[in-house]
């Protein structure tokens, strides 16, 4: 099962709950690990509850895959008593529409788009381009990156906030990429390279039959980059007697996942898109007539190029919320390539810089280590492209027993 998260609750009848808790999880019942930060790999210790009726939400900062889940407590009120739901989903390989084309052809991008000649004896020449929409699983035809592409890759946007566990790959008769030298790229700008694991039987022998890769752990994301770095080229002489130039780097492909966090899962948008959240409830540093526009899909943006470094959107909610990440887009050729984040419980901004845009449209999701819980959040581009900054968001969390109604 892939684990999320946990809630836990105190005693009904009695004032005695647990304050603070670790989790550890487990395939055997024997071997056992702690969950633990992504940046320090220390054991995480939870938030638990400050009484015995108030449900206290906790999201894992990355999920597991686990058969048991084990709950430690560290600290308590008056006596070790809690009562607890596990949060996660039971399975992990539906696909997530490159096949039947859910996912549209616009949300796919190649690095270069490959062509193949046919040349006949009077040496006419008939170009064909082979672009992302072609990188489908099954399709007739294939995607190839252009002869000179030196760092070809597929880059597919799957949505908000997106649990992606592997990835089937396929070639094209005697083209394809092997599936030891595909990279898998995750997480926004700073894409970070997957381990995975070879599933189904697939040889050279036979490029079109399907090789699924599971990756050693689920991730949660928006953007998966799909990197082949072993393609040479060739030329073949067709029956007919013209040649065919082609690069051996063909890739049709599949996305696998549990499509998105349940909403028990805290990643529920709260209104920037939708307009729930009001125009008067966004605040910000300098060109305030846009503020209004900072939302995410809009067809305008807030931002622009100041002089003045405290450059910052802030949303205030005017009851406490429980926040668990944001969306952030760009508009055309300006966006926000790191920020930072203020909340109530820390007034002043911390070190940690999130990676945001690569271009200015495509939604990154930035996920939190843990939930905040706050009246406001405050969202302060560090670097932006070419130092002009644009920015569309949606703010993530829940209202649920935590938050104010």
């Amino acid at each position: 099962m892939l684990v999320t998260g946990v809630k836990i609750q105190g005693r009904a009848d009695e004032a005695q709950w647990v304050t603070q808790f670790k989790v550890q999880y487990s395939n055997d019942g024997n071997s056992w690990t702690f969950v633990q930060h992504t940046n320090n790999q220390s054991d995480m210790i939870f938030d638990g509850n400050t009484d015995r009726s108030t449900i206290s939400t906790n999201i894992f900062p990355a999920q597991v895959t686990a058969a048991y889940i084990r709950l430690v407590p560290t600290a308590w009120h008056i006596h070790i008593s809690m009562r607890f739901e596990i949060l996660g989903c039971k399975e992990c390989k539906t696909p997530l529409g490159m096949k039947n084309r859910d996912i549209p052809a616009t949300r796919i991008k190649v690095s270069s788009r490959g062509e193949y000649y046919i040349i006949n004896s009077n040496d006419n020449t008939s170009t064909h381009h082979k672009g992302g929409s072609h990188a489908r699983l099954d399709r007739f035809h294939y995607w190839v990156p252009d002869n000179d592409d030196i760092n070809p890759w597929v880059q597919v946007y799957v949505g908000l906030g997106k649990i992606v566990s592997g990835i089937i790959i396929q070639g094209f008769k005697q083209h394809w990429t092997r599936h030891d030298f595909i990279k898998v790229q995750v997480n926004g700008s700073i894409f970070e390279s997957i381990n995975a694991n070879l599933e189904s039987t697939w040889t050279h022998d036979h490029p079109a039959s399907h090789a699924t890769l599971m990756f050693e752990k689920p991730v949660v994301t928006s953007v998966v980059r799909v990197e082949p770095n072993d393609c040479s080229e060739t030329t073949r002489k067709l029956t007919n007697g013209n040649q065919i130039v082609i690069l051996d780097c063909a890739l049709r492909m599949e996305l696998l996942g549990c499509g998105n966090i349940p909403e028990h899962g805290c990643v529920k948008p709260l209104g920037m898109e939708t307009g729930d959240i009001q125009g008067t409830q966004i605040r910000v540093s300098y060109n305030h007539h846009q503020s209004n526009e900072s939302r995410l899909n809009y067809r305008g943006y807030w931002g622009g190029s100041s002089p003045n470094i405290n450059r910052w959107i802030m949303v205030y909610f005017g009851y406490v919320v429980n926040i668990s990440g944001i969306v952030i887009q760009g508009y055309e050729v300006y966006w926000v390539e790191l920020f930072v984040i203020e909340e109530m419980n820390n007034p002043t901004i911390g070190t940690q810089e999130y990676a945001a845009n690569f271009d200015g449209y495509t939604p990154v999701t930035v996920l939190f280590e843990k939930l905040v819980h706050t009246t406001y959040i405050k969202v302060t581009p560090t670097a932006c492209h070419n130092g002009y900054c644009g920015v569309r968001m949606e703010i993530l969390g829940i209202c649920d027993d935590n938050s104010n109604p």
